[in-house]
């Protein structure tokens, strides 16, 4: 989104929402299985509302319910591998209300407003991998 591309974000919104539905419900019990369960259906709700946007400004309302969930995902469970995950937060995104968003990279680039205030924002917090025995 932060391209102002709307084919790539409905496309990349059911992708994660082919994504969300293949995740073996066996990796989960107890606490994490309900967590997963309430993610998962806002994941899905909101990758599906992006999938199927008429327009940009759709897709990233969507988008804001999606990277609710995303970053409540990662408070849950955290990441694996490599990669670094920094949140973002814009605070004139959603009429001033503001907005976060994860991405793996350290310049920002803003989804909520794409090329018009691209680097809109700031690196709130940095999310590191965990090893798997910590989630």
């Amino acid at each position: 989104m932060a391209g102002d591309d709307l084919d790539g974000s409905k496309n990349a919104g059911g992708g994660l929402l082919a994504a969300v539905k293949k995740v073996n419900m066996n990796e989960f019990s107890g606490q994490a299985r309900d967590r997963w369960m309430e993610l998962s259906k806002q994941l899905s709700n909101s990758a599906g509302s992006i999938s199927k946007a008429k327009d940009i400004d759709a897709a990233r309302d969507a988008f804001f319910y999606l990277s609710n969930a995303t970053i409540d995902l990662h408070r849950a469970f955290g990441h694996v591998g490599s990669r670094t995950y920094y949140l973002d937060f814009c605070p004139m995104a959603r009429d001033g209300g503001g907005a976060y968003w994860l991405q793996h990279s350290e310049e920002l680039l803003n989804p909520y407003y794409g090329a018009s205030m691209l680097h809109c924002g700031t690196v709130e917090e940095t999310f590191t991998a965990v090893s798997g025995e910590k989630r």
